[in-house]
């Protein structure tokens, strides 16, 4: 993994709070900008590593070339998003470009080794947007671990097969909702908000599509059993029970998900990690 991206959990135990002053706090722009670049960065990677194979394939069969022309037309729509990042290689980005449409107006197997070596070269120079995004990521997190140390418990996060299932059914762009939906809540129980507290527990609600459950062994149908429980008590017990949502909603259900989101996404097939490997190499 990049230096610059560690586990939350590993950060927490490195972290002085007492010592800390805080100088920016958590920027939800910030974030919600990152996580987004990371979710069109992952998109673009495994689409690049798709059109590689279709190529390889291509090369002894021409009827891959028709998906092969579709797939380099999603892939040039998909980098425009990039096209303004400084960290975005113009240079490569035009030669790629200008093979790409050599690729779609021959031929095949014309240029395709040509564009394989382009995208492999490509592919690798693009890991710098995931590692700028990642270290914002960090950051933010640590600016977040700042303001609230409580919402991060020293403890490993662990996960099961339905975690995972259950993660796979989020975007970023839904897990920014919900980090911001969070972030007012939080903001919300400082102030003893009853009311607007109890309406963002109304929308984290609608994010749930599990049965509640008062087993907290299982996480999610736990969250979903509290917030059911808060969304029919009155003001006083909403605000009696603010520690209860910080760690068994806030941090189980939104902050602990969104962690294992990250590490699943972020190792890849095996061909990620092998490109990933080579640019920290070429750095």
């Amino acid at each position: 993994m990049p230096q610059k991206f560690k586990e939350i959990e590993e950060e927490v135990k490195k972290i002085d709070i007492k010592s800390y002053k805080i100088v920016r706090g958590f920027s939800l722009t910030e974030f919600e900008k990152s996580i987004l670049n990371l979710q069109n960065f992952y998109k673009i990677d495994d689409r690049i590593g798709f059109i590689i194979r279709l190529l390889k394939e291509g090369l002894n069969n021409p009827s891959y070339h028709n998906v092969i022309i579709v797939e380099l037309n999603k892939l040039r729509k998909q980098l425009k998003d990039f096209e303004q990042d400084p960290d975005f290689n113009k240079e490569l980005y035009e030669k790629l470009l200008n093979q790409i449409q050599k690729v779609i107006s021959s031929q095949p197997p014309e240029g395709y080794n040509e564009l394989i070596e382009i995208l492999n070269v490509f592919r690798i120079k693009m890991f710098r947007i995931e590692e700028k995004s990642l270290s914002i990521l960090n950051e933010q997190f640590r600016r977040l671990i700042e303001e609230y140390p409580e919402l991060f418990p020293d403890i490993p996060i662990e996960y099961t097969n339905k975690d995972e299932d259950f993660v796979k059914d989020y975007s970023y762009k839904d897990y920014y909702n919900l980090i911001k939906i969070s972030y007012e809540l939080l903001k919300n129980m400082e102030i003893d908000n009853a009311e607007k507290i109890k309406e963002l527990l109304k929308d984290l609600n609608q994010y749930i599509n599990m049965p509640p459950n008062p087993d907290e062994k299982d996480v999610i149908g736990y969250a979903k059993y509290l917030i059911n429980l808060l969304l029919q008590a009155n003001d006083k017990q909403i605000l009696r029970a603010k520690e209860v949502i910080k760690i068994s909603i806030v941090f189980q259900f939104i902050i602990r998900f969104f962690i294992i989101k990250l590490k699943m996404d972020y190792p890849g097939d095996s061909a990620r990690i092998r490109f990933r490997q080579e640019y920290y190499r070429s750095k």
